[in-house]
């Protein structure tokens, strides 16, 4: 009986570990998609304000 227990809370242990997995990788994507749209606003924001014209991120000037 306790070997069946402990088994059955390894086994769900386990199912738990994978979630959290997931769920903490979905989370980091999420927040690194955010930081890069930010980023690039911030670039761009930057770049406006050291030059007094704006400059495409691509590096073309008009």
């Amino acid at each position: 009986m306790f070997l069946k227990t402990l088994y059955d809370s390894y086994n769900l242990l386990k199912i738990l570990d994978f979630f959290i997995d997931t769920i903490e990788k979905r989370l980091v994507m999420c927040i690194a998609e955010c930081f890069k749209r930010e980023y690039a606003v911030l670039v761009r924001t930057l770049v406006i304000n050291s030059s007094g014209r704006h400059i495409p991120i691509s590096g073309r000037t008009r």
